[in-house]
């Protein structure tokens, strides 16, 4: 039921970013050290525990900050569950010919 929720109320995916696992989010990260990691999340769970080097905008407040994320760096999002994730994608889509992935699932933060 809850996955069929999502479907409904979540838009799809656009064309331009890819969904990635926690796996490959960190070889991601292991190849590439030029990655702009992005939490969406909010503060507090920022201050539990996040990714070393990742930037906080919640997305909340992407909207208006979504300048502060570069454009000639290859951008991972990434959230608890996802949602969060995929609902900022909407911010990136005149970036069409940038890498944007986002974490689809529950990130480990190793």
């Amino acid at each position: 039921m809850l996955g069929f929720l999502q479907k409904f109320f979540m838009p799809p995916v656009p064309a331009f970013a890819k969904a990635v696992t926690a796996a490959e989010a960190r070889q991601l990260m292991a190849d590439n050290p030029d990655l702009f990691l992005l939490d969406v999340r909010t503060p507090q769970e920022y201050a539990e525990k996040h990714y070393r080097g990742a930037v906080l905008i919640p997305v909340s407040e992407l909207a208006a900050r979504a300048g502060e994320v570069p454009k000639d760096k290859d951008v991972l999002i990434y959230c608890r569950s996802g949602n969060r994730a995929k609902a900022a994608l909407r911010y990136f889509e005149d970036r069409q010919d940038q890498p944007i992935y986002f974490l689809d699932g529950f990130p480990d933060y190793e």
